[in-house]
Parts: structure tokens; sequence; C-alpha cells
């Protein structure tokens, strides 16, 4: 378990892992250089990390925890695995992060 105010992904950095956020809040904010955005609050059962590891491009967005919080970490080639493996949960997967990707688009 990670204490509240735990950076799990930082904005900017390479992205080499998928989590899943089993219990807790992440709050997912975006630095513009004059501004930090709040992009979203990920809740448990929702995913960070997918869109840099999917497009193969730096972290988009910083996710930090708001509340002691549980992830699950998987490294890029279990998360592929696991898209190769289960089409369900590919296709939870990139239908999040192209709603994802939109959403930060527009913000």
């Amino acid at each position: 378990m990670l204490g509240a105010g735990e950076v799990l992904i930082r904005q900017g950095s390479p992205g080499s892992e998928f989590l899943i956020v089993a219990d807790g809040l992440v709050n997912v904010t975006r630095d513009d250089g004059d501004d930090v955005e709040v992009l979203a609050v990920v809740t448990p059962g929702e995913v960070l990390g997918e869109i840099s590891l999917l497009h193969r491009v730096p972290r988009s967005a910083t996710a930090t925890t708001l509340v002691p919080t549980t992830v699950y970490a998987a490294t890029g080639r279990e998360f592929f695995a696991l898209l190769e493996a289960a089409p369900s949960a590919a296709e939870r997967i990139v239908r999040a992060a192209t709603d994802r990707m939109r959403a930060n688009m527009a913000a």
C-alpha cells in the first residue's frame, strides 16, 4: 500500500509499466508550463499508463495518490500478453485509452 501523495507516473517520463488501481484514489494532472490541470481522479478498477504503452510515447500526465492506495503493476511485456490473452480486457483498455486521449486533448 502506498501513502497519500506518492507519485506513480511522472509526465514526460518513458512508459515502462501499466498500473491497475486496486484500492484508493489517484489524481491525474497535466502541467502545461503555466498551470497544472486536473484531468481525472482514477478509482479502483481503473488503469493508468496504457496510453504510453499503446502508443510508445512518453507519459502524458502525472498520477499521484490522493489517499492510501494499492496498485498492481505489470511490465510492458505483461501488458501486451494480457491484451493478447484476454480480448475483452483488451477492448476495454483500448476504449479507455481512446476516451482518455480525447479528454486530454479537449482539456
